[in-house]
């Protein structure tokens, strides 16, 4: 009886703790998802009232609701970070991406403020039986781009650039200009976990038009298929503008770049 009173006590402590953290926090962000046969609303909300015009909307505390009743989302329960909803259109979340990725599993998608640089990816999975939070994953991978995908889904993401390197060269008797780019390639998340997709990353790449096909794009980047992992990662892009050419070379770290390469393919 003593240890069914603590626990009800608990509860009521818990349940006082979060009505006071609503009361003195305002709304910055909302998605209704449907988990199961439940439908639940996820808020982002603020110490701040307001922000400035072109700020993003995050926000201390992550609250969902499920059967009127309020809770904190596992994924910031150390108040340590800021989070925004994922945007987007999914077939299970109002304004925010939302996939399923097994019969009893599903994923909403959160963006972890991240100084300078793009926001991370973070993960909140869900039990579909029950329509309980569960695991939460956080990743390193920095992105704005995600996309439905078989048995789950997939994000776009890169290596941000410390410095930008540029220059004039000559390839095959012709000047550039030539500058070195952001290299983007697609992630899937499966029940698997983390998979590099190279059909996604060929498919969504700016450089596609310079390969005959995923294969020959394979080559180029130094695709691994047994580890799944690319090599050649770091692109450069050689323009000449009067002439209309193009031409990419990708190295797998920084070099000094003469024109001289063998490597460079044009078009």
């Amino acid at each position: 009886m003593l240890s069914l009173l603590l626990f009800i006590s608990s509860l009521f402590v818990q349940a006082t703790e979060i009505r006071n953290l609503r009361e003195k926090t305002y709304t910055r962000d909302n998605t209704y998802c449907k988990i199961g046969s439940q439908r639940i609303q996820i808020q982002i909300r603020s110490l701040s009232a307001k922000t400035e015009q072109d700020e993003k909307k995050y926000g201390e505390y992550v609250f969902y609701y499920l059967n009127n009743t309020a809770e904190l989302l596992p994924l910031n329960q150390d108040n340590l970070s800021n989070f925004q909803l994922f945007h987007g259109k999914s077939d299970l979340c109002s304004k925010s991406l939302g996939y399923k990725i097994s019969p009893d599993k599903m994923a909403v998608l959160f963006l972890k403020e991240n100084g300078v640089d793009p926001d991370k990816l973070t993960i909140q999975l869900f039990n579909l039986k029950d329509s309980r939070p569960t695991e939460v994953i956080e990743t390193e991978y920095i992105t704005n781009d995600a996309k439905d995908f078989e048995g789950g889904f997939v994000f776009q993401t890169f290596t941000p650039r410390r410095s930008i390197e540029l220059g004039q060269i000559k390839i095959a008797d012709m000047n550039y200009t030539y500058q070195d780019r952001n290299f983007y390639y697609w992630v899937s998340y499966t029940k698997k976990g983390f998979e590099i997709s190279l059909e996604k990353t060929f498919e969504e790449s700016d450089m596609k038009d310079f390969f005959k096909n995923s294969l020959e794009f394979g080559k180029a980047i130094g695709w691994d298929d047994k580890n799944k992992s690319i090599k050649k990662s770091l692109l450069y892009l050689a323009v000449n503008h009067k002439e209309k050419k193009q031409c990419v070379l990708l190295a797998e770290s920084a070099q000094k770049i003469t024109g001289s390469e063998t490597d460079w393919i044009c078009r």
